[in-house]
């Protein structure tokens, strides 16, 4: 049927003079199942499984006014399920072509707790929802947080290709969550 396994693999080790420091395996499995319709709609059904085990040294945290050390390992796992929903629509001219592609987007992942008083965040800090990210499965760039909750993504891409001006695009999306992520900041 076209499905297609995705596998990677993820080591870090942070160590930070006279404060914490960590150790970090990571790996994502998924599975992909792309199908493009006879009417030309496109879909992706993702279902992917992320498995993180970590050595924690000397983690002063602050959790929702909770503060306290942590050392120690922490294992997470964290399923997550996704159907994305495309449909181009295309104009041709002689000079140049304009595509039109709505786009939905739904997440279906647990409420759990990033476990963010046992596992350092070092790499996901700066989250910006933005049109690289927001229409993604996991909206974070890095593996120290998850994008916890289900939701649902949804826009419009609009893009023009001019054989004598060039490329022009634009991108306007909204992503709604089902339940407040924690993780995010306001």
């Amino acid at each position: 049927y076209g499905a297609y396994n995705k596998n990677s693999l993820s080591f870090a080790s942070v160590y930070h003079e006279e404060d914490n420091s960590s150790q970090r395996a990571t790996m994502i499995n998924s599975w992909n199942l792309p199908y493009t319709s006879p009417y030309g709609e496109k879909y992706k059904l993702v279902a992917s499984v992320k498995s993180d085990l970590y050595y924690v040294d000397n983690y002063h945290y602050d959790n929702d006014g909770q503060t306290g050390i942590y050392d120690g390992t922490v294992a997470r796992i964290f399923p997550q399920v996704g159907l994305e929903w495309r449909l181009p629509f295309i104009r041709a001219a002689e000079d140049s072509r304009q595509i039109i592609e709505p786009i939905v987007v739904a997440a279906l992942a647990p409420n759990q707790s990033n476990k963010a008083d046992e596992i350092p965040n070092e790499d996901s800090q700066d989250v910006e929802l933005n049109d690289t990210n927001i229409l993604n499965l996991d909206r974070y760039s890095g593996y120290d947080r998850n994008d916890t909750g289900s939701r649902i993504s949804y826009g419009i891409n609009w893009s023009s290709y001019g054989n004598i001006l060039g490329r022009t695009s634009a991108l306007l999306a909204q992503s709604y969550e089902f339940s407040k992520d924690e993780s995010f900041a306001e």
